[in-house]
C-alpha cells in the first residue's frame, strides 16, 4: 500500500470542513475567497513521491578529504584543508613545545571516510581512524576513494612555534666595568635614565649613569662607608644607609649628607607613592614634604619581618602598595603596606620557596618576581606571577631566566613598556657581583615586529 500524503490530507480536510462551515451559513462571499485560496496554494501541494526515499549517488569516487581531527592537541585548532594545493594545516601554530610526535587522527570524507594509507621511510602503509600518525614534519597521505577509483596525495603539515612565544629573549647589552671586588651595589631608575652605584672592598664608591643601558659614565664618589644595597630613590631625593644605619640623602645622587637623625634604630628604607618610608624603632615612618623629622605612621603588626627586606611599589586596582618581601625556614613571605601605613599579609609562607633578594616587576595586571638567593646558597632562574595583587602566586615557567643569564638576586630590574619590555642592571650571582646589562623582549613583540613592523 502506498504512503499516505499527509501533506494533501490535511490540506483536504482543512479545506473540507471550512467549506462546509461557510456553505451551512450561508455565507457565499466566504466560498468565492476560499475557490480562489484553493488555486493558490494547489501546486505547492502535490501528491507525487517526491520525499520518498531514492537511490542518491554518494559520492563513492571522491577521494577528497572533508575535514580532520586531531586528538589530544590543541581542542581549539583551526584545520585547513587545501584540496587545489593538497595541503593539510592548522591555520595558528601550536604552542611552544606541544608533543606532536605521535598524534591520534580521525580522517572524513564527503560520504564516508575514504581508505588513508601515509608514507613511512619510503613505504605506504595503511591507517585506520583511532590510530597514531607522526606528525613531528610534514607527513604524505595517501586518500583513496570508498568505490577504489580515485586518489589524491595530501601533506599534513601541523605547525609548531619554534620558540616560545610567551617568553623572554634576552640580549647582553653591555658590561659596565670588570670589577672583582664588589661588596654592594644596587641599580637605579630615573626620568633622566638608569644609574648604577657601587662599592668595593677597599670602601671606594662609583656612580654608573646611562640613558639607553649601552653606554655609560663613571664618576668617582667622594664619600665612603655607605651601604649602596639599600638605596632608594623617591622621584626627586636619593636615600641610603651607612654601615651605623644612619640615614644620608642627595639631590643630585652624586654628593650625600646625613638626613633624619630623629631615628635610632632603623632597619629599611622604602619608597611608596613617591614618598620615602623608613621601618625603625617598631614602627612605620615616613617623610611628610621636605619637613624633618620623619613622622610616625604606625607600629609594625606583630609578626611584621625586619630582616631581609626587599620592597617593590606596584599599582592594586587604584591603590599603590608597597609589597615587602621577607623570608622564612618554609619559604617566601610578602606584605602589603598601604599609603596610610596599615599593612597585611598578602602571601604566607610556603606557596614560593625561600628567595632572598629576588627581581620584583610589574606590568598591566601580572606581579612579578624573578631569580633571587635559595635558602642553599644558589641562586635561582625561576619567575613566579600574580594576577590578583599578590593574593596568589604561582611559577611562569616562560618567564624564567634563559642559561646565557643564569640565576641571579639583587639586580635591578626594570620593565622599559606595557608589554613588558625589561632591562636588568647588575645583581649578585653564584662566582659574585655582576657588572652586566641584559635586556629582555617578549618573543610574541619580536614575532610582531617581524611580521608587522611595529
Amino acid at each position: 500500500m502506498k504512503n499516505v500524503c499527509y501533506e494533501c490530507f490535511s490540506t483536504c480536510l482543512i479545506f473540507y470542513m471550512t467549506f462546509n462551515y461557510c456553505f451551512r451559513m450561508r455565507r457565499f462571499k466566504y466560498l468565492l475567497a476560499l475557490f480562489c485560496l484553493s488555486l493558490v496554494v494547489a501546486p505547492f501541494v502535490s501528491c507525487d513521491d517526491d520525499d520518498e526515499e531514492t537511490d542518491k549517488d554518494l559520492n563513492n569516487d571522491d577521494a577528497r578529504i572533508r575535514s580532520v581531527s586531531f586528538f589530544s592537541l590543541d581542542s581549539d585548532m583551526k584545520v585547513v584543508i587545501n584540496d587545489v594545493e593538497g595541503i593539510i594545516f592548522n591555520y595558528d601554530s601550536l604552542s611552544y613545545g606541544t608533543k606532536i610526535d605521535s598524534v591520534l587522527v580521525y580522517f572524513y570524507g564527503y560520504t564516508s571516510s575514504p581508505s588513508i594509507k601515509f608514507l613511512d621511510n619510503g613505504e605506504w602503509k595503511d591507517f585506520s581512524n583511532g590510530d597514531k600518525l607522526p606528525l613531528a614534519k610534514p607527513l604524505s597521505i595517501l586518500s583513496t576513494s570508498v568505490d577504489g577509483t580515485q586518489q589524491k596525495n595530501y601533506t599534513i603539515d601541523v605547525r609548531v612555534h619554534c620558540y616560545d612565544v610567551d617568553a623572554f629573549s634576552w640580549e647582553k647589552l653591555a658590561t659596565i666595568e670588570d670589577y672583582k671586588t664588589i661588596v654592594a651595589q644596587k641599580a637605579i631608575i630615573t626620568d633622566n635614565g638608569y644609574l648604577w652605584y657601587c662599592s668595593n672592598d677597599e670602601g671606594k664608591s662609583f656612580q654608573y649613569k646611562s640613558s639607553d643601558g649601552n653606554d655609560w659614565s663613571m664618576t668617582e664618589l667622594t664619600i665612603e662607608g655607605l651601604n649602596w644595597n639599600s638605596l632608594v630613590y623617591d622621584g626627586s631625593l636619593f636615600y641610603v644607609m651607612d654601615e651605623q644605619f644612619s640615614i644620608f640623602s642627595s639631590n643630585d645622587g652624586v654628593e650625600f649628607e646625613p638626613y633624619a637623625s630623629n631615628l635610632s634604630e632603623v632597619q629599611f628604607l622604602f619608597v611608596n607613592n613617591n614618598t620615602l618610608w623608613v621601618v625603625a624603632d617598631n614602627a612605620f615612618w615616613v617623610k611628610t614634604d621636605d619637613v624633618e623629622p620623619l613622622e610616625r605612621v604606625q607600629d609594625l603588626p606583630a609578626g611584621f619581618p625586619t630582616e631581609n627586606l626587599l620592597a617593590f611599589a606596584a599599582k592594586s586596582g587604584r591603590t599603590e602598595l608597597a609589597y615587602i618581601y621577607s623570608t622564612s625556614d618554609r619559604g617566601t613571605i610578602i606584605w602589603a603596606v598601604d599609603e596610610n601605613g596599615n599593612a597585611f599579609k598578602v602571601l604566607h609562607e610556603g606557596k614560593i620557596p625561600v628567595l632572598k633578594s629576588p627581581m620584583p616587576f610589574a606590568y598591566d595586571n601580572t606581579l612579578g618576581i624573578i631569580g633571587g638567593e635559595l635558602a642553599d646558597g644558589e641562586f635561582s632562574t625561576k619567575c613566579y606571577v600574580s594576577y590578583n595583587s599578590g593574593g596568589t602566586w604561582n611559577e611562569d615557567k616562560h618567564k624564567n631566566l634563559g642559561v646565557n643569564i643564569g640565576g641571579i638576586a639583587q639586580a635591578g630590574l626594570f620593565v622599559t613598556s606595557r608589554n613588558g619590555e625589561m632591562i636588568i642592571i647588575g645583581g649578585k650571582m653564584a662566582n659574585g657581583y655582576s657588572t652586566s646589562v641584559w635586556h629582555g623582549v617578549l618573543n610574541k613583540l619580536k614575532e610582531d615586529e617581524l611580521i608587522y613592523g611595529k
